[in-house]
This record gives structure tokens, C-alpha cells and sequence, in this order.
């Protein structure tokens, strides 16, 4: 049973569930723009510290370790959030999930980005299109930074 969280529990508590609840959906299969339990979840964990949960999203999208897919979903699920206090968090976890060794977490994190819909976004992908090596996603890429209205 996960441990009772609440607004002062500590950081260490919150990794530790956010590393239960990845490991918990290796198996769970994840469709694009459809609410997974994983992402149920990963909300409810985020409700207690917001600006903690999206600092240990980062160390997780930099372990090679966490599984791509629940990655993907990861970055998926933070590109909907809109809360203001976490909304330049969430900016900077998009940009740095387009250096992940994972296309499908590039290819998530890039989505994300565009979503923003600001000028800012712009050179963050444009720059992902010219070093992604993958052909299809480099297209893709390519044909993102084309279609956004800024």
C-alpha cells in the first residue's frame, strides 16, 4: 500500500512513490491523447509539491534506466499541465526531454513544446530538427517548427 501523502511530505517519500508508480507501469499500455491510469496517478502525485514532482520528472528523464514508454507518458502528461506555478518547470522538462536518447521521448517532448504555442518554443525545436538522426522524426520535426503560428 503507497504511503499517506500530504503537503509536507518529503521529497524522498515523493521519489519514492514516483519510482513505485513507474516500475507499476512498464506493462500498461499508453495511447495518445488518452488519460492513462499511470497518468491518474502521477496527477495525484503531483497535487502535493508541484515544482518537486516536475524536479524529480527531470532526474527521471535523465535515468537510462526508466522505461521509454512510461517516459513518453511522463512528458505527455506534464505538457498538459497549465498550472501557473509550474508552468515554466514544465517548459524547461519539455526542452530537456528533446535530448533524450529515446525518439519516442524526443517525439513526445517536441509535441509538448508545440502545444505552448509561443515564440519560445521555436528555437528549442528547430535546433532538435537539425541534430535529430532518425529521418522520420527529423521530418516530423522539421515540419513542426513549419506549422507553428508565431
Amino acid at each position: 500500500m503507497p504511503t499517506q501523502l500530504n503537503k509536507d511530505s518529503s521529497i524522498s517519500v515523493l521519489d519514492s512513490q514516483l519510482t513505485q508508480l513507474c516500475t507499476n507501469a512498464v506493462n500498461e499500455q499508453f495511447e495518445a491523447g488518452m488519460e492513462s491510469q499511470f497518468s491518474i496517478s502521477l496527477q495525484q502525485l503531483c497535487n502535493y509539491k508541484p515544482p518537486d514532482m516536475i524536479a524529480l520528472l527531470k532526474v527521471k528523464l535523465m535515468d537510462e534506466n526508466t522505461n521509454p514508454e512510461v517516459l513518453a507518458e511522463i512528458v505527455r502528461w506534464a505538457s498538459r499541465q497549465e498550472s501557473i506555478g509550474v508552468r515554466d518547470d514544465v517548459f524547461d522538462f519539455l526542452i530537456s526531454s528533446l535530448d533524450h536518447s529515446s525518439s519516442l521521448v524526443r517525439d513526445a517532448g517536441a509535441l509538448g513544446l508545440a502545444s505552448f504555442d509561443e515564440i519560445a518554443v521555436y528555437e528549442p525545436l528547430k535546433k532538435a530538427a537539425r541534430k535529430e538522426k532518425i529521418p522520420e522524426l527529423k521530418k516530423d520535426l522539421q515540419n513542426l517548427v513549419c506549422s507553428l503560428n508565431i
